[in-house]
This record gives C-alpha cells, sequence and structure tokens, in this order.
C-alpha cells in the first residue's frame, strides 16, 4: 500500500483528538502558532465568516487552528506545509453539498431552518474522531449562534478539515 493510500484511510487517533480539544490555553501553544504559519488559511476562514457574526469567525479560527494541530501532531514530525486558502475554497462546495444533503435527509419539513443537532447524522468518513470533535464543538455553539451562522461555519471547516487531510497524505508521501 503506498503512504498516499495509506493516510487516507488510517483513522487519527481519537487520543490525539481529545488532547487537542482537552488542552488549555498556552502561550506559544497551536492557537498562536496557526495565524502566524498558516496565515493564509487563517485569514481566509476569518474573512469567509466575520461578515456573519464577528464571534463566530474567530470560534472558526481556533477550531481551525485545533485541526491543523490535530493533524500535526497525528504525522508525527512530518510537517504539514503551508496551505493557500484556493484549496480550502475549492473544497467549500463540496462541504456546502454535504451539509445541504444532511439538511434535506434530517429537516422535519422542506425549508426548515438548519438545526446544529442535525450534525450528529454527519457521515464520518475515514475520520471518525477529527469529525466528532468538529461535530461536538458545533452542537455546542448552538447556544451562542443561529443555525444558519453554525451551517456556514460547518462548510469552512469541513473544507479546512479536507484541505488538511490531503496535505498530510502529501506530507507523508513526501517524507
Amino acid at each position: 500500500m503506498n503512504d498516499v493510500a495509506h493516510v487516507l484511510v488510517t483513522e487519527i487517533p481519537a487520543a490525539i483528538v481529545r488532547e487537542v480539544a482537552q488542552s488549555r490555553p498556552e502561550a506559544g501553544d497551536f492557537r498562536d502558532l496557526f495565524p502566524r504559519q498558516q496565515a493564509d488559511i487563517a485569514e481566509h476562514v476569518e474573512t469567509r465568516l466575520d461578515h456573519l457574526d464577528p464571534a463566530a469567525a474567530e470560534l472558526a479560527v481556533r477550531l481551525a487552528a485545533a485541526l491543523w494541530a490535530i493533524y500535526q501532531r497525528a504525522l508525527a514530525g512530518v510537517e504539514i506545509p503551508v496551505l493557500d486558502s484556493r484549496q480550502v475554497g475549492a473544497l467549500e462546495p463540496v462541504a456546502r453539498e454535504l451539509l445541504d444533503d444532511l439538511a434535506r435527509r434530517q429537516a422535519p419539513v422542506e425549508g426548515a431552518a438548519f438545526d446544529p443537532e442535525w450534525l450528529v447524522g454527519l457521515r464520518r468518513g475515514p475520520q471518525p474522531h477529527v469529525v466528532g470533535f468538529l461535530v461536538g464543538a458545533l452542537r455546542a455553539s448552538r447556544l451562542r449562534f443561529p443555525g444558519e451562522v453554525i451551517f456556514e461555519v460547518a462548510v469552512v471547516l469541513l473544507a479546512v478539515a479536507g484541505t488538511l487531510e490531503a496535505a498530510a497524505a502529501r506530507a507523508r508521501q513526501t517524507a
């Protein structure tokens, strides 16, 4: 099996996801490093969401930083290269389609407002712990943000996760 296929089907362990999710903020941690080392992605996330709700944009950047940290730790010393916002943007239509499909399947009536609880029905794919982390964080934010804002945050973060998955595969292949 080649390394790309191996990375794409190897599940990131729950322990790594849990470690990042439960980590306390510290100076110089991934929360500080992400906006500097992946500035284009951090700016893309903020720009895409800031007009909806600046607090939601800030949450999304923090969650993107956590995703980056999860993938960095899973690669165990192999660096994820600097990513380009075009890579994330290219995956956003796919993420939107996935979430639109989820909403169609979960909505009690056609045209119902997006309910963050529907995210429980999201397919977990090859990274169930990573997707579970996102679902949990987005469901928790329902007390703070309306469903349509959470939907847009989910679109962007799923695209970030897909971009990181692809970058991790390339990084492992060239290591």
